[in-house]
């Protein structure tokens, strides 16, 4: 099996990312910038700080999951005239 051979037994991602090779940074770098781009942040920059990003990531979460929230509220079907409404 893979991961039992001996040469490759010590590899870990935690001694990878302790070691943090400068292309496994480059590589978080390019990530990062599809995945900006992806979300369209045309002033998306490398030294962006944390809370910005998540601020963002935030509104578009609320964005998008407030039509299936008000969805969620309303009647599948209409209430007949007169009928029994619960609450009101």
């Amino acid at each position: 099996m893979w991961c039992k051979s001996p040469e490759r037994a010590g590899r870990t991602l935690t001694k990878l990312y302790n070691v943090s090779p400068a292309w496994l940074v480059a590589a978080h770098r390019a990530l990062d910038l599809a995945v900006a781009q992806a979300y369209g942040w045309s002033d998306y920059t490398a030294d962006m700080p944390d809370e910005e990003i998540l601020k963002r990531l935030l509104a578009l979460n609320l964005q998008r999951t407030a039509p299936a929230a008000s969805a969620a509220q309303k009647p599948s079907r209409p209430t007949p005239p007169g009928a029994f409404t619960p609450g009101l």
